[in-house]
């Protein structure tokens, strides 16, 4: 079975000059979507770390006020939809993409600036949920 080689999010080399980028289907479901082993669920926690302080940062920065954007910008942006076998980038650049490109154009749900956030009671993991839907 293949590994995660070179996807430490302290490497600072190009990913598209590393040719140890690999990632096969076998051990992408064994750590995202079955960890087998304690290393497995180290490797899924540390990513979901990131994306889940990052996001929770960024909120606690922008409380419901968002990038402004126009709908056709926003369109553009997210028109190419190539999804290639091999990985294009380092997991932990996607992460950064996430929340530098993706989060500042979210909508704050939680947020009271949102219309209806008091609709119903939000338990606290439904801010978690809401992040990680957001990403």
């Amino acid at each position: 079975m293949g590994q995660f080689n070179s996807w430490d999010s302290q490497s600072d080399t190009n990913p598209h000059d590393d040719p140890a980028l690999i990632a096969d289907w076998q051990t992408l479901h064994r750590v995202f979507l079955r960890p087998e082993d304690e290393n497995s669920k180290n490797t899924l926690i540390k990513y979901m770390e990131q994306i889940l302080f990052g996001l929770h940062d960024f909120l606690n920065q922008h409380v419901g006020v968002t990038e402004e954007i126009s709908l056709a910008e926003l369109s553009r942006s997210f028109t190419d939809v190539t999804l290639n076998r091999t990985p294009q980038k380092k997991l932990a650049d996607v992460i950064e993409d996430i929340i530098t490109d993706i989060a500042p154009r979210a909508v704050n749900v939680a947020s009271p600036y949102f219309i209806g956030h008091m609709t119903a009671a939000i338990p606290f993991f439904m801010v978690h949920l809401k992040a990680i839907t957001a990403a």
